[in-house]
């Protein structure tokens, strides 16, 4: 009887990656790490961003031998960094990864993002997106093996749909964190514009699907809510809900145009308020906004998600994310802090009164 080889699993401390290892065996796959080896996986120690992910030649060899595939989940996801930066390790460990697949005559299972087709739209998207950017030039490179590879493209990772769980709060919990603080009397958006997130178990689901071999060759597979996206309105809408029952109402946040921030709220208001809080507020509305708030559906492999069970419902799994953010972080503050409140109380030093 033969035995089938394990895949190499690259950001298996990640939150795919995480998520990914629930619903796998030990025994299915071999874990990349840089560091420490993760708890009861095999551990390889090696480093994407390196020639032969920084191998010997001989200890390279073998693990091509060892491996029945690649699962490529390892990603610079900072949404503030340039691309020019992002490609070390997106870009360019996407090859090296590569490499290892050919050099192993195995498949190819790239996780990349569903942010991808956000660039794809006429006039491409409305704010700079370096991460989606170096995403869409690595699948570029990952369809020139011809076969042997598979496309995966999740939209926003949202926690466990059952219970919100994940192991590193994301920028979508950073949103509905700071909406529920109060800390927002605006997001730029366009009206109507949608947020689609995906919980990470039923992501995690397809991926597994994708490394048994349960997909087709050359399949690109869109992880992601579709024509059931929320609008950022019905966001709120589940996040005023949860205000009014844990007895921290809060003032909603109005959607105002992108140019309104760029040629009002950045240059007068952002300057006087603490520098901690104008990090946070710039961060979302610069970085994450882009990928909260798309004008249109994103394609979804609807079909294949259903025959994978991880269809889902936005609106639950929105409001199972929020109520863990809470649980998780204690909510703490005692009075909803107002980001208006705050440009009121303000010297002109740029420090609360």
């Amino acid at each position: 009887m033969t035995t089938k080889k394990p895949f190499l699993l690259t950001g298996g401390s990640g939150v795919v990656g995480t998520a990914l290892r629930r619903v796998l065996r030990p025994d299915e796959y071999l874990a990349l790490v840089r560091d420490r080896p993760l708890d009861g996986v095999a551990s390889v120690r090696g480093d994407v961003r390196a020639e032969r992910l920084g191998l010997s030649a001989a200890a390279y060899d073998d693990l091509a031998r060892r491996i029945g595939g690649v699962v490529h989940c390892a990603a610079d996801t900072r949404l503030n960094s340039p691309v020019e930066e992002l490609a070390e390790t997106n870009l360019a460990g996407t090859r090296t990864l590569m490499d290892l697949a050919l050099r192993a005559q195995a498949p190819f299972h790239y996780v990349s993002t569903a942010f991808v087709h956000a660039l794809e739209r006429p006039g491409g998207a409305a704010r700079p997106m370096p991460y989606a950017e170096s995403k869409r030039a690595a699948e570029r490179e990952v369809r020139e093996l011809g076969s042997g590879y598979t496309i995966l493209r999740p939209s926003i990772v949202a926690g466990d749909a059952r219970t919100g769980e994940i192991s590193e709060f994301q920028g979508l919990h950073r949103t509905c964190g700071a909406i529920l603080q109060g800390l927002f009397p605006a997001f730029p958006a366009e009206r109507g514009s949608l947020v689609d997130f995906v919980p990470q178990d039923l992501t995690a689901r397809v991926i597994a699907a994708a490394a048994r071999g349960g997909l087709p060759d050359r399949a690109e597979v869109w992880i992601t809510a579709g024509e059931r996206a929320i609008t950022f309105d019905a966001l709120v809408g589940v996040l005023t809900e949860l205000g009014d029952e844990i007895s921290r109402p809060f003032s909603r946040p109005r959607v105002v145009p992108l140019e309104m921030y760029e040629r009002l709220i950045k240059p007068v208001f952002l300057p006087g308020i603490p520098p901690k809080l104008r990090h946070l507020v710039t961060g979302i509305f610069e970085h994450v906004a882009p990928y909260l708030s798309s004008p249109e559906p994103f394609p979804s492999s609807g079909a294949l998600l259903e025959r994978h069970g991880a269809a889902h419902d936005p609106l639950a799994v929105l409001r199972t994310t929020a109520e863990y953010w809470v649980r998780t972080t204690g909510h703490a503050r005692t009075e909803p802090l107002s980001l208006a409140a705050l440009m009121k109380t303000t010297t002109k030093e740029g420090t609360p009164a």
